[in-house]
């Protein structure tokens, strides 16, 4: 008995079942990096929020004030939590260097020396750039500052 079209049969359903199995394997991975993507979008800019807070009250006291308060607040450390998981090991890395810096700060009862701050906020912010999407990049932190700091280059 002849089977050749059962082959002809057979075959082409098990490829075609496999192209689509394929598929829809890579579009399930596709769309939870968007899904991580626009997590970790919202997480950062959470992170930034009391930064940016510091950086727009540079000549106010009581906005610096408020801004280390907020660091130190059980809320913003929920979202240092979430990033911990969610985030890049380079903008982990960079966070930490920045919030044992603001530490250190909140035991001495000191305020952000501005030359410090900026150098470790520029190294967050790049990291976050590479995370996004711009591993490429061939900005370096003070690039990251110069639309936000009138006199970075005199830093």
């Amino acid at each position: 008995m002849d089977n050749s079209w059962l082959i002809q049969l057979v075959v082409p359903t098990i490829v075609g079942f496999a192209v689509w199995y394929s598929r829809s394997v890579v579009e399930s991975i596709r769309q939870e990096r968007e899904r991580l993507h626009e997590s970790r979008r919202k997480i950062y800019l959470d992170l930034l929020e009391p930064f940016i807070t510091i950086l727009s009250g540079v000549n106010d006291p009581e906005k610096e004030e408020d801004a280390v308060r907020q660091i130190t607040s059980t809320e913003f450390r929920r979202t240092i939590f979430e990033l911990g998981f969610l985030g890049s090991d380079d903008v982990n890395i960079s966070l930490g260097e920045l919030m044992q810096y603001f530490f250190k700060l909140e035991q001495q009862g000191k305020s952000p020396e501005a030359k410090k701050f900026i150098l470790l906020w520029g190294d967050l912010l790049l990291s976050i750039r590479r995370d996004l999407g711009s591993k490429g990049t061939k900005l370096t932190n003070k690039d990251m500052l110069r639309p936000q700091i009138n006199d970075i280059d005199e830093i």
